[in-house]
């Protein structure tokens, strides 16, 4: 070991950091300022250990008879684990120093140093927080011990029917209804316990027995869970004031790793601690927020040794970014960042490598002991070397306390018991092997107890937990006895670290105010990486106002162009309202984060909604602004500054009102189904009742208030009031009567005294019509009321199919990737095989989405198991979250495939030695990828251990060759064994010479082999049509066992069909009603619009699934594609049967002369266009990477179709271009026709009082007499022939007439119907083509 002068020295050349400024993350100074002098540690050379506890005096012994901590041990520990972390920082600080001089070493010991005495100089308090429960139990509510569907039908019903009641219910009460509908049961019995500031306990019990439920409530997360009884204390706080004040303090780390996955490993990082940044009292003089954060971000990094992932994308199981061990890493140091006291990690070193997971369980040994924390913690096959850094333990055997007390005495407590000891099995294996029926042993004539009930009984009998009681007592004597001291530091600490301006009744660092900024900087970094979906959406909305401004180009002054207004500012604000559609999935995809980070209290959930708000308007703002610029001068409307920018502002506070409305049904509904119900029931209607397919004084009484509460309904009337206010219309063209049509002279050219202008608004005698009369008689708006409730209140990877069962999983598996000639039977009889194996009998009948962790990880190994591989099996970390028994288990089924001639790879973290030998060869990897062994293991690890002592490592006896090895190499914080590079031993090594040869041996045996093998090779290990039977039975199975989405599709559709015919109820026969009729018509081809929101996500999510199982070569692409649309077809049925009988028999269609025979031809019709929108919402989905991205084309592609079908914009007025190509183009032009043509063939038109144009004629002359030649051109009838005076004239006579001059003919509904399903054909080959070659697979 260097001297003391010698360190120094290295210090000055070297620079150490000025540490201080990392003291508030990390407290060093949590010690009592009493108790400085006597208990806190100081780090010289004369001392390499970390503090005693200061609970116990030096030579006092605790209530077991021996200190919490071993002292002499922790010093030896933690001089190796200093010496070894700075030597390492040395290592590293040289070799940066070639690349940057400015680049700071991490010297722990210099850290804490000066960390602590700056602290303690200052004046900064302690927090310390020990943990005490009583009788703690917790119940759930009893559904069963096997899940098999877990909704009905009848249950989606029900849920949505009850959903407005019971979730303002559910907000007012602290119980959910739905835990008072079932008895419950105890999962957690009557536990007792204390852990002291600075003390580690783990956590140990077999998957299922309790582990995550006790790390959760012990962390005051109670939410889940039916009832919790029992008293837990945090230094003398109760759980109901912790849980108010001071929930920030103590934190549940899971086991599944939930990020943003398109976040930096940096940006994540600082998010958290930007969050928890204390205030200026607890920092220390000097110190600004930004450069505390900037250098506690370079020590959480360097702790657990992910520095270079610093710019590195978290991503997840479809996004690449880091490893999964280094995104282990960072939810650990997200959780370390939270700066809390009391913290519990759930399973935290899964996948992690031994060297790392030892570090990180180091890592919380020292800031345990140095910062007082009190540290719960769970682990898998922990190795003896993390074993001997816990100061307790606590066993679980079914929700029962079998063992809680010193850890270095549990092992020797159940041999005591009877268990039978296996030296060679780690002693956090053997705890939790004594608690598995099927792997713990008795000793020979030893009778130990065997169920958890008696071994409950034993351990309360035994000494320790008497032992236990005493500690406890005396902890709560200690406070009481010292008034407290502890609890009221830790008040003040937690008041100190917050801000000045939040309430010390807040359990947060931050105001609220400052939580948004700080959201608000996150979001919007968030979109602006998200370089294609900004992209994407900016070319939408620049391409949407290019075809609506094209298509409405130039609009004239007169009433020709009037309607054609209010269409085109119609069609704006649906367009860009329709826009906020996609905010609703965005917000359920991010639920998970944000109920995490939410309960590390680093933001109010409020918060999150104004910063979702204030981060897009700079993007939505832009990109709303060039749309109206587009729209609105390439229309031709009123030009001029104030009626741009009215049109503007009223468009875009739209925009946001229906984007706040997207965003609360995410946040209030609990899955997408139950959100695109709510939002296909509330959407339709909200465009209906606008006020523009229907004017508010045509609206039926019953339900016109719908109008008034619409927040479309006040954009709407502002635009058009903002347009026809200050505009004058020349009455022309079609709205004179009588008028001449092309070739005759009966009439004036213009509008003389014996005509009349039928437009709204239109005054006798006057040829022009004042903008604000057309809207006041036609819509019934006022302009003096532009700017009234126009303003508006915004509201704020084990991939599997989750609905299958673990037998289906596996049988699936073994179907299609066995061997076509393997009968069905012999390969079920495999399968269960597996499934004994692996011990999933319990779950065998359980759906994939009822799993946890521990228990799809074994599902997965299943799954590749089934398909019993000939050549090479891949397993990358099977073990990894499983048990020591399940590991165990697995690698010896592999053992057991290995001798049967099985060639296995396998990738495994944290290997007991045990696991390790029964391994044959072992292929070892440093950093970078260079090997530095390959060779055999031997027994007891002996080829190995000879190998690395023949270079300098010796392996000591009782130290696992599995975790030495990577210490040997400097896998881990230590710094290699000698001073080779082991790259370089390998490749001088006779071993590494041997093995060359052997690969050329057996590369001359391949070419041999290679020329005999006739057999022709195939993709798939079975035919198509076999696949596509699998599979499409499989995805007939999903949607069954899926009620939410089916229900949903039927609710959809019951509800859009039964609300139109309620809009439009026994239609008669008048001019009104006509229209009426073609508007419900037209609400058919809006069908496709609705059904592609929910198809799409679906497709996308199975498409996941498919690339995962499509990388073992199960099925083909084509079988996917095919198998997706058979499976939805069976639900188009019924859909569009429900859909046609509530709209066709309810309005009363059928009066024309097809009568009700043309139901028949409806319902083909409706049902070409269900298959049609569903088969289009996969087409999207499958040339799409992402679901935000297709739900945000999905709009422009439906609106389009929708514009071009000739009711929003009828034939005649289309532009020729449009006329051309995207008419003929639009499958919505053929429904629309098809159906008006059947429904209006030979219907008598019968007008009401108010729907005739009135008009006198020239004097002498008799109303027919004069209006005769422009009827017999027109069509339509004089109700009053014989008059002189107030002729009464029809526009149409029968519904022909109508669409006649529409482009639609009778002749030709059929014609329509076949190109309609020629549509569907093209959208299924557009689905396999894409499916085939685009995968969109990012890992």
């Amino acid at each position: 070991m260097a001297s003391a002068l010698e360190r120094e020295q290295e210090k000055e050349r070297l620079g150490a950091p000025d540490s201080r400024v990392i003291s508030g993350v990390f407290d060093p100074s949590s010690i009592a300022a009493s108790t400085v002098v006597s208990r806190t540690p100081t780090i010289d050379d004369n001392y390499d250990g970390i503090r005693q506890s200061q609970y116990s005096d030096d030579n006092k012994r605790d209530s077991t008879g021996e200190h919490h901590v071993d002292i002499e041990g922790a010093k030896r520990e933690f001089a190796k684990l200093e010496r070894a972390l700075t030597q390492h920082s040395l290592k590293d600080a040289k070799r940066d120093l070639e690349k940057d001089d400015e680049e700071e070493r991490f010297d722990l010991r210099e850290y804490f140093q000066n960390s602590h005495d700056a602290n303690v100089a200052n004046g900064v308090r302690h927090k310390h927080v020990g943990v005490v429960w009583e009788d703690l139990s917790v119940e759930v509510p009893d559904i069963g011990s096997k899940v098999h569907l877990t909704v009905s039908r009848l249950d989606a019903i029900w849920a949505t029917l009850s959903y407005p009641l019971f979730y303002p219910l559910g907000l007012l009460q602290a119980n959910h209804p739905i835990y008072r509908q079932w008895p419950t049961r105890p999962i957690l019995r009557n536990f007792n316990g204390v852990v002291k500031p600075g003390e580690i306990c783990l956590v140990l019990g077999v998957p299922g027995s309790g582990c995550s439920t006790f790390l959760k409530v012990i962390a005051n997360q109670r939410g889940a869970y039916a009832k919790v009884t029992g008293d837990v204390k945090y230094a003398g706080i109760d759980s109901d004031e912790m849980a108010k004040h001071y929930s920030g303090e103590v934190v549940y780390n899971q086991e599944d790793d939930i990020h943003i996955p398109t976040l930096t490993v940096e940006q994540t990082l600082e998010f958290a601690l930007d969050t928890k940044t204390p205030s200026k009292r607890a920092r220390l003089p000097g110190i600004t927020g930004k450069g505390f954060n900037e250098e506690v971000l370079n020590l959480l990094l360097k702790m657990l040794n992910i520095t270079h992932t610093k710019k590195t994308l978290v991503g997840n199981e479809f996004v690449r970014g880091v490893s999964g061990g280094e995104r282990k890493r960072v939810s650990i140091l997200e959780m370390m960042a939270t700066r809390a006291h009391v913290v519990s990690y759930d399973n935290s070193t899964r996948g992690l490598d031994a060297s790392t997971a030892l570090d990180f369980v180091k890592g919380l040994r020292v800031t345990t002991d140095i910062l007082g924390q009190t540290t719960f913690v769970s682990l898998y096959q922990a190795g003896e070397n993390i074993y001997k850094l816990v100061d307790k333990v606590l066993v679980i055997d079914q929700g029962r306390t079998v063992y809680f007390g010193p850890a270095k005495e549990a092992r020797s407590y159940f041999v005591n018991l009877g268990f039978k000891d296996m030296p060679r099995q780690a002693t956090a294996d053997y705890l939790t092997a004594c608690t598995d029926p099927n792997e713990r042993q008795p000793q020979p004539g030893a009778t130990p107890p065997n169920t958890p009930e008696e071994l409950e009984t034993a351990f309360r009998n035994s000494k320790y937990f008497q032992a236990m009681v005493d500690d406890r007592d005396d902890y709560r004597m200690r406070i009481a006895k010292e008034d407290n001291r502890e609890q009221e530091d830790f008040k003040t600490a937690v008041l100190e670290a917050k801000k000045s301006n939040v309430s010390r009744t807040n359990p947060y660092t931050l105001s609220f105010l400052a939580q948004i900024w700080i959201l608000t900087k996150r979001q919007f970094f968030l979109q602006l990486q998200d370089k294609f979906h900004l992209y994407t959406s900016y070319g939408i909305a620049i391409g949407l106002a290019i075809v609506l401004g094209a298509t409405f180009y130039n609009l004239p002054d007169t009433t020709s162009g009037g309607f054609t207004r209010g269409s085109v500012m119609f069609n704006a604000m649906i367009m860009t309202c329709l826009d906020a559609f996609g905010e609703m999935p965005t917000q359920m995809v991010g639920r998970p984060i944000f109920l995490k980070q939410t309960g590390y209290k680093l933001f109010r959930p409020g918060a999150l909604s104004f910063a979702n708000t204030l981060a897009d308007l700079p993007f939505s703002a832009i990109r709303v602004l060039l749309f109206n610029i587009i729209v609105y001068f390439m229309t031709g409307l009123r030009r001029n500054g104030g009626g741009f920018f009215t049109f503007h502002i009223l468009i875009y506070v739209a925009f946001l009102a229906m984007q706040g409305f997207f965003r609360t049904i995410g946040i209030v509904c609990p899955n997408f189904d139950s959100a695109f119900r709510i939002a296909s029931l509330i959407v339709p209607n909200m465009i209906s009742y606008a006020g523009y397919i229907i004017p508010v004084d045509s609206m039926r009484r019953y339900i016109f208030w719908l109008y008034y509460i619409n927040p479309l309904s006040y954009s709407f009337g502002g635009l058009m009031e903002n347009e026809f206010g200050k505009l004058d219309l020349l009455c022309d063209g079609n709205y004179i009567t009588p008028r001449n049509a092309p070739g005759q002279a009966a009439y004036p050219d213009g509008l003389g005294p014996n005509q009349v202008c039928t437009y709204f608004g239109a005054q006798p005698g006057q040829t022009v019509v004042h903008g604000r009369d057309y809207i006041s008689v036609g819509y019934g708006l006022d302009p003096s009321d532009l700017w009234k409730q126009n303003f508006v209140v915004l509201i704020q990877m084990d991939v599997h199919e989750p609905t299958t069962t673990v037998r289906e999983a596996m049988r699936f598996s073994a179907y299609l990737r066995q061997p076509y000639d393997v009968s069905k039977e012999e390969k079920d009889e495999y399968v269960e095989s597996i499934i004994e194996l692996l011990e999933l009998q319990e779950l065998s009948e359980a759906m994939v989405l009822t799993l946890g962790v521990e228990a799809r990880k074994r599902l997965t190994i299943g799954v590749e198991l089934a398909s019993r591989p000939k050549a090479l099996l891949f397993l990358d970390e099977p073990t990894s979250g499983l048990d020591a028994q399940s590991a165990f288990n697995l690698v010896r089924f592999l053992r057991k495939l290995a001798a049967a001639g099985q060639s296995i790879i396998c990738t495994i973290h944290q290997p007991s030695a045990l696991l390790f030998e029964n391994f044959d060869r072992l292929l070892l990897l440093e950093s970078g990828g260079e090997t530095v062994y390959f060779g055999d293991i031997g027994p007891d690890s002996h080829i190995l251990r000879d190998y690395l002592a023949r270079n300098g490592a010796r392996c000591p006896d009782d130290q696992n060759p599995a975790e030495f090895m990577l210490e040997a190499i400097g896998a881990g914080s230590q710094p290699r064994i000698g001073p080779r590079d082991w790259k370089d031993i390998w490749q001088d090594s006779p071993e590494f010479a041997l093995m060359k040869r052997e690969i050329e041996t057996l590369k001359a045996e391949g070419v041999t082999r290679s020329n005999e093998d006739t057999t022709k090779p195939t993709t798939y290990a079975t035919p198509i049509y076999y696949q596509l039977q699998v599979v499409v039975k499989r995805a007939l199975l999903s949607l069954w066992r899926s009620p939410d989405y089916t229900w949903t599709r039927l609710f959809v559709h019951v509800f859009l069909s039964f609300f139109v015919s309620l809009t439009f109820l026994n239609l008669g026969t008048s001019l009104r009603d006509l229209q009426f009729r073609v508007f419900a018509i037209f609400w058919v081809s809006i069908l496709p619009a609705i059904v592609v929101n929910q198809i799409i996500p679906a497709f996308i999510i199975n498409r996941m699934i498919y690339i995962r199982e499509a990388s073992s070569g199960m099925y083909s692409p084509v079988v996917f594609a095919v198998g997706q649309l058979l499976a939805e077809t069976p639900w188009s049925f019924v859909c569009a049967i429900l859909y046609w009988v509530l709209m066709y028999f309810p309005m009363d269609l059928g009066q024309g002369s097809s009568g009700k025979g043309g139901s028949g031809y409806f319902l083909l019709m409706i049902l070409a266009v269900e298959l049609f929108g569903v088969s289009m919402a996969q087409a999207i989905a499958s040339l799409l990477p992402s679901i935000k991205v297709a739900v945000l084309t999905n709009m422009p592609i439906t609106l389009i179709l929708t514009t071009f079908a000739g009711v929003t914009i009828p034939y005649p007025n289309l532009a020729k271009f449009w006329k051309s190509w995207l008419y003929e183009l639009s499958p919505f032009t053929r429904v629309v026709a098809g159906l008006v043509v059947t429904e209006l063939q030979g219907l008598t038109i019968t007008c009401r009082d108010d729907e005739f144009a009135v008009f006198d004629p020239p004097s002498g002359q008799t109303c027919e007499t004069w209006a005769n030649t422009f009827v017999n051109t027109f069509g339509g009838y004089v109700q009053n022939p014989n008059a002189t005076e107030n002729c009464q004239y029809c526009q149409f006579r029968v519904g022909n007439e109508f669409f006649n001059g529409l482009n639609m003919h009778y002749d030709n509904r059929w014609r329509d119907l076949g190109i309609v399903y020629a549509f569907f054909g093209f959208n299924i080959i557009v689905t396999i083509v894409a499916s085939k070659y685009l995968r969109y697979a990012k890992r």
